[in-house]
């Protein structure tokens, strides 16, 4: 088995892969900004990709042909699968609390959880808030988008 090294700043907060590539994001102990990283395993040897972000980002999901990324700053970050400049979802901010999880689901919408509230967006507006009755720090969806676990 080969070892490979790859540099890469802050500690690993969400990471996400899917065919011959990885996404991971990370966050600085002291609030400085990271990047988003991508892997690139289609070569002989894995090539690391990155792109500065203007903070730490602690969750990742891919709905449809997008990657979302939720940035320490408490705004959504999107860029295509393929890779880009993350661009801010203008208009919608989470707060001071940070986003736990990230969760795509069906009809193009995307779950955020927080430590005790599920937020539905769609269209690139929050449609719905669920306050939990205790606080969480995973979620998921199952592979259609139908179910959704906290």
């Amino acid at each position: 088995m080969d070892t490979y090294l790859l540099t890469y700043r802050g500690q690993i907060r969400a990471l996400l892969s899917a065919g011959q590539q990885a996404w991971f994001v990370t966050t600085h102990s002291e609030q400085q900004p990271t990047a988003l990283y991508r892997i690139e395993l289609e070569k002989e040897l894995p090539q690391l990709w990155s792109v500065a972000l203007p903070c730490g980002a602690t969750a990742l999901a891919r709905l449809d042909t997008q990657l979302w990324l939720a940035g320490t700053d408490g705004q959504l970050y999107h860029l295509p699968w393929e890779g880009g400049i993350p661009a801010v979802l203008a208009g919608l901010n989470f707060g001071p609390d940070p986003i736990l999880a990230l969760a795509p689901l069906a009809g193009a919408a995307l779950a955020v959880l927080q430590a005790t509230q599920v937020h539905l967006v769609q269209r690139h507006a929050r449609v719905q808030t669920l306050t939990l009755p205790q606080g969480a720090t995973v979620m998921a969806s199952d592979p259609s988008g139908t179910w959704l676990a906290v």
